[in-house]
């Protein structure tokens, strides 16, 4: 049953492809495709043979589909040029023709998927046409390589390759016959005259990127310089460079050091001259490139990597508080980009990429996000976007020192009214704080004859005879 179900998912996987991004800028990181050899040169009639491998980025995967574009007028190939060894030995899809390649291969059934950093998906052999010129073959966008856990698709990057299909050496001309009987030394001598004529004759009515001699016995790489990025704007940029020799121009980039993008011009020149198309590119982005160039005779020179980013995108934050009033001095801030907001609330951000971020507005030690969409598109107004924020509550910074202040009033007017009361003699009952030593009184004291009791008259002469009746009073 457990088989069953696998084989049915990675079936299913194979049959409802979801388009992938070819930038993948939100995808999750992970596998990436890629060809080997990356670049070759093969000449006109002679086959080459290009392995499709993937990395799995650590992660157990239960099948790949390798979806390829080749050019149908330098390359021929049929299904039968596929091979059958894989690292994935279930074949589900093998479809060749028209310049396209689609492949999907799964693990073994019951494997619970497979890891590695390179792995082989499938060999394809390509048989060269009579056009001599650059062959660029790289995978499309529906490539995917599906995660066996949870049936995921983990690709992150491809890298394509880039071929030179080269004319065969020229073959000496055959000397003319000499209509009779000559010794071998005549003979030599005629043939030799007759090949010194061929070689500086008139050159053939159909021309060639470079004489053909030159090409056979060339093995020498022409040389790079004068790498420059130009006209950068939104989702756009010019790379032009020059070669000391004629060659074709190459650029690969993309939005990691792996690149997996390429825009390719088969011309043979030596100031070099590549746009890079719109949809492979976004606003705001820094893009990692290097610039290769391939003479007639298949010898190819590599610069070294570097970077450019593209003109970044405007965001108006409008930062209110629950009474829908701007609130100033709050600070917003996007990745690396932050602002401060004015007294209106309004903070504004630029160079910003596109896609999906996350928004933070900081305000009275409270950090308040938000998920925002920045769309891609240089010719509309600045994207606005509304975060409110509660401002009713005082940080703690703020609350501390008035505490502290309220209670230091309080223990200065306490301190104070103490004082007054002291020096109001103690008036009232004031309990314990009234007790102490008081200053004596210098008024003389006041004698209420009224509350007296009533005086008793002592005569002496009554004093010494107590036989005497006393008198009424």
């Amino acid at each position: 049953m457990r088989r069953w179900v696998t084989a049915l998912s990675l079936a299913t996987a194979g049959i409802f492809i979801s388009v992938f991004g070819a930038l993948q800028f939100a995808s999750a990181a992970g596998a990436t495709l890629y060809l080997t050899p990356a670049s070759a040169s093969v000449q006109q009639q002679n086959t080459i043979k290009i392995a499709i491998h993937v990395n799995t980025g650590g992660e157990a995967v239960s099948g790949v589909q390798a979806d390829l574009s080749y050019p149908t007028d330098k390359f021929d190939v049929s299904a039968a040029n596929v091979a059958s060894s894989s690292d994935f030995p279930t074949t589900i899809e093998t479809t060749v023709g028209s310049g396209s390649i689609h492949i999907v291969r799964g693990a073994a059934l019951g494997s619970g998927g497979i890891s590695g950093s390179n792995l082989l998906v499938v060999d394809i052999t390509f048989t060269a046409k009579n056009t001599a010129g650059v062959a660029a073959i790289n995978f499309v966008s529906s490539s995917q390589v599906i995660r066996a856990s949870d049936s995921t698709n983990i690709l992150s990057g491809t890298t394509g390759g880039s071929y030179t299909v080269t004319a065969p050496p020229a073959s000496p001309s055959s000397p003319p016959s000499s209509g009779g009987s000559s010794s071998p030394g005549s003979s030599s001598s005629s043939s030799s005259s007759s090949s010194k004529k061929t070689s500086g004759s008139s050159p053939s009515s159909t021309p060639t990127p470079a004489p053909t001699p030159a090409v056979a016995g060339d093995k020498i790489a022409p040389k790079i310089s004068d790498v420059k990025v130009v006209d950068i704007s939104f989702k756009a940029a010019t790379i032009t460079w020059t070669t000391s020799e004629p060659a074709t121009s190459i650029v690969e980039y993309g939005v990691t050091a792996n690149h997996g993008l390429s825009a390719i011009d088969g011309s043979f020149v030596t100031n070099h001259k590549v746009v890079l198309p719109t949809d492979g590119l976004a606003s705001g982005y820094q893009f990692s490139f290097m610039v290769k160039s391939v003479d007639p005779a298949g010898n190819m020179v590599t610069s070294n990597n570097a970077t450019f980013t593209t003109k970044g995108l405007t965001l108006q934050v409008n930062v209110i508080d629950q009474k829908s009033k701007g609130v100033k001095g709050a600070k917003v801030s996007l990745g690396s980009r932050t602002a401060v907001s004015d007294k209106q609330g309004i903070a504004k951000l630029t160079e910003l990429p596109a896609g999906k971020h996350e928004l933070k507005v900081q305000f009275g030690g409270k950090t308040k996000s938000a998920s925002v969409s920045i769309l891609d598109n240089e010719n509309a107004k600045p994207q606005t976007t509304t975060v409110k924020i509660v401002t009713s509550e005082l940080p703690l910074y703020v609350k501390i020192p008035i505490v502290l202040g309220i209670i230091v009033l309080l223990a200065v007017v306490g301190v104070f009214a103490l004082r007054f009361i002291r020096s109001r003699g103690g008036g009232g009952d004031i309990g314990p704080l009234a007790s102490g030593p008081t200053e004596p009184s210098s008024a003389a004291p006041v004698n209420n004859v009224d509350s007296l009791p009533p005086a008793t008259v002592v005569r002496p002469t009554e004093v010494g005879n107590p036989n005497q009746p006393q008198q009424p009073q």
